[in-house]
């Protein structure tokens, strides 16, 4: 768990298309994580819907050369995190950018 949290954390760079990066679930909560969830937040001005899936791809592949675990992305608008609520209804969450 804490070592896929610091790579994650020292290679916060990797994210820098968007606005926030939360990660939650149970790579927080066990030694023996299913998956990493990771939330990227971002902003409609900046990035188009349609560069997503390239941006996760990326990600996916940056992620996994530090862990075989599998990556499971929730991506929102800013507008949508607000509307939704969704990091309020998370036991854990942490911030990575």
């Amino acid at each position: 768990m804490n070592n896929i949290l610091k790579v994650l954390e020292n290679n916060k760079h990797i994210f820098i298309p968007f606005s926030e990066v939360y990660v939650f679930g149970s790579v927080l909560t066990t030694n023996k994580p299913n998956d990493i969830d990771i939330l990227l937040v971002y902003q409609p001005k900046i990035i188009l819907i349609s560069n997503i899936k390239e941006l996760k791809n990326n990600l996916i592949k940056t992620i996994s050369n530090y862990t075989c675990l599998d990556i499971d992305f929730t991506t929102l608008s800013i507008q949508e995190l607000k509307k939704s609520s969704f990091l309020t209804k998370l036991p854990l969450y942490v911030k990575i950018l």
